[in-house]
């Protein structure tokens, strides 16, 4: 077989499995009232494909100035702020629906860890299989194997944490009558996703 065809489809084992574990360990964690699969497959495929898109689009869009002001600068720029600003904000939009349609399904904070982290996982799956593809075809199978070690197993759960603390902040505004402090919630929230995610790029 191709070596070629070896790599996409070694590339997708290693993306995918890791992805079933950790979403299935979410999926135990939840022992009082699982969630609907319909919605948990909802917000995993968001995070997955449509919020990948988004991502793709607004980044290539708010880079373009960055790039024709300085390139060292953008990719610092691009990486550390435009990245978590516009990632963490397409994958929230799941949750957000999720929290004004279906409020009888989101009744706190451990149900908006999970909404959020299954965003996570899924836009964390098909961005780890771009760059082990990515990986292969500028390196070589030592390199592939490193970059599927360090974004699979070491920092497999980043994504998952940054928008499960999104989610969090969502669980958390839905316990409470007060509108300044629901908004206070979300923007927090937020804030610590997007300023961790910039942190570790």
């Amino acid at each position: 077989m191709d070596a070629t065809i070896w790599v996409v489809i070694l590339s997708i084992a290693a993306g995918v499995v890791p992805t079933i574990f950790y979403a299935l360990l979410l999926w135990l964690a939840d022992r009082h009232e699982k969630e609907p699969l319909m919605l948990l497959a909802v917000t995993f495929v968001w995070g997955a494909v449509p919020a990948i898109v988004l991502a793709i689009i607004l980044e290539e869009i708010f880079g373009v100035p960055l790039y024709i002001w300085s390139l060292q600068g953008a990719e610092l720029i691009s990486s550390s702020v435009v990245a978590p600003l516009v990632e963490e904000s397409v994958k929230a939009l799941a949750v957000a629906v999720l929290y004004l349609l279906f409020r009888h399904e989101f009744d706190g904070i451990l149900d908006g860890i999970i909404y959020g982290a299954l965003v996570g996982l899924g836009f964390a799956m098909t961005e780890n299989v771009a760059y082990f593809l990515r990986s292969f075809s500028s390196g070589s199978w030592e390199q592939w194997t490193t970059t599927v070690l360090i974004r699979s197993l070491f920092f497999g759960l980043t994504h998952a944490l940054y928008t499960g603390i999104i989610g969090a902040s969502f669980g958390a505004a839905r316990l409470t009558r007060s509108r300044r402090q629901r908004y206070g919630m979300l923007l927090a929230g937020w804030t610590i996703a997007v300023a961790l995610h910039g942190f570790h790029n």
